[in-house]
């Protein structure tokens, strides 16, 4: 229904960020604007993380964000999101596993959108090509690894993501545990986290403000 009544131009209910979010999302885009093309995000459960990561695409606005996880059911997550706000329904999402992906790419960033492409990073007969489509495409990309800390960490899962991001891409690993083991593969990460103990602190002192 929200996807309907967006594409008949139908206002779609905004969505603000928490102060937790927010503090995250400014150090984030701090580190970018000041060179850090990788981040370490621990960030823990109940955080909020694909709205956070929603919204760190949005404010970059490079013509490209891939989401990337071995984990495929949080795919669903990131559309729900990314389709339920009116700040997210210019952007065009699209599962790199649909036989038409590339020309829907092709065509949204002919036309001036903001692309977002779902990769299953499992090791499929088609995941090197879908990388080379992607990061091919011109501009600068946002590249965020979910569930980094799960099959993400392994060598085969890493490597192709290593060796295709380009020099001014930047990449987001975001895990809500175990960021040593999610960040070994990328060097000079710039860390932010949150623990569940600082959340449970910060919901009891600004559980009810949000920062639009």
């Amino acid at each position: 229904v929200i996807e309907y009544l967006s594409k008949q131009g139908q206002p779609l209910p905004y969505v603000g960020l928490r102060l937790w979010q927010l503090s995250v999302a400014e150090d984030t885009l701090v580190a970018i604007q000041s060179g850090k093309h990788t981040i370490l995000a621990e960030l823990c459960a109940r955080f909020g993380k694909t709205l956070w990561s929603g919204a760190i695409a949005r404010e970059l606005e490079f013509p490209v964000t891939i989401i990337a996880s071995y984990v495929l059911t949080s795919f669903s997550s990131f559309m729900k999101e990314l389709r339920s706000f009116e700040q997210f329904k210019d952007m065009v999402l699209v599962d790199m596993k649909a036989d038409d992906c590339q020309d829907t790419i092709n065509e949204a960033l002919a036309h001036g959108k903001q692309v977002v492409a779902f990769i299953s990073m499992c090791n499929g007969s088609k995941r090197s090509t879908h990388l080379d489509f992607l990061f091919n495409l011109p501009g600068r990309r946002l590249v965020i690894v979910d569930e980094a800390d799960y099959g993400m960490k392994q060598v085969n899962q890493s490597k192709p993501l290593v060796e295709a991001r380009k020099h001014d891409d930047v990449v987001i690993l975001m895990t809500g545990t175990n960021a040593d083991e999610a960040g070994q593969y990328w060097p000079d990460a710039h860390y932010v986290g949150v623990t569940y103990p600082e959340l449970i602190i910060a919901k009891r002192d600004f559980g009810g403000v949000h920062s639009a």
